[in-house]
């Protein structure tokens, strides 16, 4: 019987092997991780006001719920637990001295996308992977990888030998299987981080996501359950180091500030962490009996919130193209898999160029910036079919 194995057990590596158990049937499926199982609990979760929110979310795009309720996820997660955006507002600010900022708001009439926790979909994920079919590698890691006849042979750290005739690489933008497949990556530094952390507000938020692009960074409220928020703020990292002490009042009043104080006074709620923030694009993303999906192949600014949907959409794409292969085709056959490469192109180079674009845009003080950056938005947001394709393309991706 022939052998996919993926390696990485994060969300798009777990949701790729539960969706290539149930598409390919005939085939044995293997998921190795280099990390311990998580905790799956046993009743669902329901927040209370004084909640704790894994600071880590998701905006998970309809295309990736509806990959979620294929595979019998979406389900399992707490309702509770989600918050759908039914509206984003995008203010810029040229020059942080106009009195009304220049805004984009998005609204088609149904949720753009719903906020999730990075715990609570993992936990749904290894809940039905524990159901599945999925042989599971846990606490695992891939010593080598050669390529013998038409397969990949792996030598695992546990001493064992698996042989694959396609290994999917969801491990991460430093993937160890990319690496070990001899694929380059072109990457790109921002001299950036990216700040996250949870609030609670004084206002409600009224299910709307609020973005920021100043010279300072791009700042993001996302809403929450229980009045809560989640903040991803995207600063140079000289501005990072002159922020206040994480825990202390100075910093909350300085995340509310560069919020204009839109949803009132903010209390810490979570743990504050810094992430480097940093462009890295395999140099190709597939290669005999080898797959990357996910951030192993293109690990994008988080600006744009599509770095899971994205991975999602490479599922997608890989598992119908092994679903619907040929009688004469193996699973490995790079043929094949150019045809995936060639299905996740345009997403990926769209999203990846678009939010590079930005960074640079906001990162830039030339006349030309600031024009675009002021009445630019302006102009987006009076061009409806151009604003409606844009909010088209990005819940699809």
């Amino acid at each position: 019987m022939s052998q996919i194995v993926t390696v990485g057990g994060g969300p798009v590596g777990a949701a790729f092997a539960i969706a290539a158990a149930i598409r390919l049937p005939q085939v044995n499926v293997a998921m190795i991780e280099r990390g311990a199982a998580p905790f799956v609990p046993i009743v669902p979760i329901v927040p209370t006001d004084g909640d704790t929110f894994d600071h880590r979310v998701y905006a998970l795009s309809p295309t990736s719920i509806a990959l979620l309720e294929a595979v019998d996820v979406w389900r399992r997660i707490a309702p509770e637990r989600l918050t759908p955006v039914t509206a984003i507002s995008v203010w810029s600010d040229a020059d942080n001295r106009a009195a009304n900022l220049p805004k984009i708001h998005f609204d088609q009439g149904a949720p753009l996308a719903v906020i999730v926790e990075h715990r609570a979909i993992v936990a749904a994920l290894y809940e039905v992977l524990t159901e599945s079919r999925v042989e599971r590698l846990m606490n695992v890691s891939v010593d080598a990888m050669h390529s013998v006849g038409r397969q990949r042979h792996l030598s695992l750290s546990n001493g064992r030998l698996i042989k694959a005739d396609i290994v999917v690489a969801a491990d991460g933008r430093q993937s160890q299987t990319r690496e070990l497949a001899g694929i380059d990556v072109s990457l790109k530094d921002y001299d950036s981080v990216g700040i996250i952390a949870n609030f609670h507000t004084q206002h409600p938020h009224g299910n709307v996501a609020r973005q920021w692009f100043t010279p300072e960074g791009i700042l993001a409220y996302l809403p929450l359950p229980s009045g809560q928020i989640s903040i991803v703020w995207s600063v140079g990292s000289q501005f990072a180091k002159s922020l206040p002490d994480w825990v202390s009042t100075d910093f909350v009043e300085a995340v509310a500030h560069a919020g204009k104080r839109t949803l009132g006074r903010l209390t810490l709620a979570s743990p504050v962490e810094a992430v480097p923030l940093k462009r890295s694009l395999a140099n190709r993303c597939v290669a005999p009996s080898l797959a990357l999906i996910g951030d192993a192949a293109h690990a994008v600014h988080p600006m744009a919130g599509q770095g899971v949907n994205l991975g999602f959409g490479d599922i997608r794409i890989l598992v119908d193209t092994l679903a619907n292969r040929s009688a004469f085709a193996g699973l490995g056959d790079e043929a094949l898999l150019r045809r995936y490469a060639r299905g996740r192109a345009e997403a990926t180079v769209a999203i990846s160029e678009a939010t590079d674009c930005l960074h640079t845009l906001f990162s830039r003080n030339d006349i030309v910036s600031k024009w675009v950056r002021r009445d630019g938005f302006g102009i987006f947001d009076w061009a409806k079919p151009i604003k409606r394709l844009a909010t088209d393309f990005a819940v699809r991706a």
